[in-house]
């Protein structure tokens, strides 16, 4: 049943995506109520990636919808909605991997500050993607530039939702810490991803700094290295055990 609701919501979200037929929204309300029947079942809460997947794809549809209204945004919405897609079905690889049971408060706040983060640097990151594509686009081919949102637009959507991820991704970082050493005695060890969300967040921290400096080219460079780290604390960090719930 969970699996089935995946699956047709991932084909909801590939009609979208190829044919226009609209059903985005669908798509992202069918990998919640997935979200929501895994935790019912399994009595635990964004307790493993696929649970915590299947909400920040959601998260990342809802959010790209917003602006699906305006023309010139239509290529950002449409790379969006293939980054939610990709999410999607590479959480599908810890669907039989069911997490610990964590207390409530720590899913909030701990989970949810994640959640929050991963889903505004996604946008972030689309928005730096397409910011790129732009600037060669101008440069290179002029006339196609209209295909693609305008720099000032691009600009005018990462920077917040850069800022908010950085905060978001901060506070689920240092609530972890906290409760790391409530409960083990240590606020970081060398868990995979401990260590993995450590040096995402410093990557970041340097990204924000650097980002007035650095031309859209360079951005690029900056932004596939950040969001890879950020993939792999996802993804690719709980496959290596440690001490982490997930």
């Amino acid at each position: 049943m969970i699996l089935g609701l995946v699956a047709v919501s991932v084909l909801a979200l590939l009609a979208d995506l190829l044919r226009g037929w609209g059903l985005a929204v669908w798509a992202a309300a069918g990998l919640v109520l997935a979200a929501g029947l895994y935790a019912w079942v399994h009595g635990t809460l964004l307790g493993n990636p696929f649970q915590a997947g299947l909400v920040m794809s959601a998260g990342v549809i809802f959010a790209a919808r917003f602006y699906a209204w305006r023309p010139r945004l239509r290529p950002f919405v449409r790379y969006a909605y293939a980054l939610a897609l990709f999410l999607t079905l590479a959480s599908l690889h810890y669907a039989d991997r069911v997490g610990t049971p964590l207390p409530v408060l720590l899913v909030v706040v701990h989970a949810g500050s994640f959640l929050v983060a991963y889903v505004a640097l996604t946008i972030a990151f689309v928005a730096g993607l397409l910011g790129v594509l732009q600037d060669r686009t101008l440069r290179v081919a002029p006339w196609r530039a209209r295909f693609i949102p305008p720099l000032v637009t691009l600009r005018r959507l990462e920077l917040p939702y850069l800022r908010v991820g950085y905060v978001a991704y901060t506070a689920g970082a240092f609530t972890g810490m906290a409760w790391a050493w409530g409960w083990w005695g240590s606020a970081l060890s060398w868990d995979p991803k401990e260590v993995a969300t450590l040096a995402t967040w410093s990557l970041l921290t340097l990204y924000l700094l650097a980002r007035g400096g650095l031309r859209w080219s360079g951005r690029l460079g900056a932004w596939l290295l950040v969001y890879g780290m950020l993939l792999f604390t996802f993804l690719g960090a709980p496959l290596l055990g440690g001490r982490h719930p997930s």
